[in-house]
């Protein structure tokens, strides 16, 4: 219901992340700070898009980006789930 056209999920060790990729070049992740979510980047992925690859996502507890399972949210623990996006956007 609150996706947008450029959503996209993917299911990265029993989360599902809500994440978006547009523009074409090198690859830049922007990734929002504390109570926030990828729209924070809306005008920034906009900007970059026509000379970059603009990949941005709701951490877990964030924006459509589900809960955690087991309720760790220690930065190790996000920095795991950016680095698995990572791979799987390749």
């Amino acid at each position: 219901r609150y996706a947008g056209p450029e959503s996209r999920f993917v299911e990265l060790d029993g989360v599902r992340v809500h994440y978006e990729d547009r523009g074409h070049g090198p690859p830049v992740l922007l990734v929002h700070g504390s109570f926030g979510d990828l729209r924070d980047w809306d005008g920034w992925a906009e900007r970059l898009a026509p000379d970059y690859r603009v990949v941005r996502l709701d951490l877990p507890g964030f924006g459509l980006t589900g809960r955690l399972p087991n309720d760790n949210y220690s930065i190790d623990r996000m920095l795991a789930l950016v680095d698995a996006l990572m791979d799987a956007l390749g």
